[in-house]
């Protein structure tokens, strides 16, 4: 039997929802809330539920697929990736109240935000050179930040490192053999580059 660290033993399990239909989950910062996407055939709905309580709010309904969730850094709002026809589009929606907003369209990733909260990263795909794209984006613009090119291929996630300083991601090597295959990588914003780290051990050892 593997013997995994400490911190992966689970003490205790919570049911937050008897809903059976939760197709993404995302966690605020302070662990309070936490905000689902339930997709019941072509309906979709967005849902905010603060932790240890029974408070539970709708915070907006669609007929597409929710692509990822994320909380801003202050709290006020929520992100999500909702995909149609193929095409991912970015929103946020108040925390408390309020419409929700178009931010960014071809997005194929969840969003996730600079420490300071001014600037998010994301993935989307280049049709045209078959490449994987990391952007950085605001208020105003996106640019790319840097391509990761066959047989390389991006995850699906990016996350920006507590400290400000990369943009971790996991990706996939169609070169490499067994579990080499699985890679992750960092793009580091001072030198503005991609380092990859070594192949994970599979060993529970």
């Amino acid at each position: 039997m593997p013997r995994w660290p400490k911190f992966y033993e689970t003490k205790s399990v919570t049911q937050l929802t008897k809903r059976g239909d939760v197709a993404a989950v995302a966690v605020s910062a302070d662990g309070s809330h936490i905000a689902y996407a339930a997709e019941e055939g072509d309906n979709g709905s967005l849902h905010l539920v603060e932790i240890g309580t029974t408070i539970e709010a709708s915070r907006g309904n669609n007929r597409s697929h929710c692509g990822g969730i994320t909380f801003s850094t202050d709290k006020k709002y929520i992100y999500y990736v909702l995909n149609q026809n193929d095409v991912g589009t970015l929103y946020e929606v108040p925390f408390v109240d309020g419409d929700s907003q178009t931010v960014v369209t071809d997005v194929d990733s969840p969003v996730s935000f600079s420490p300071d909260g001014t600037h998010f990263v994301f993935e989307r795909y280049d049709p045209v050179h078959h490449a994987d794209l990391i952007l950085l984006g605001d208020s105003e613009s996106v640019s790319i930040l840097a391509k990761v090119a066959p047989p390389v291929f991006l995850s699906g996630k990016v996350d920006w490192s507590p400290d400000g300083s990369a943009i971790l991601f996991g990706a996939h090597d169609d070169s490499a053999v067994g579990a080499a295959k699985t890679r992750y990588g960092a793009f580091l914003l001072r030198d503005q580059k991609i380092e990859f780290g070594e192949p994970p051990l599979w060993s529970g050892e």
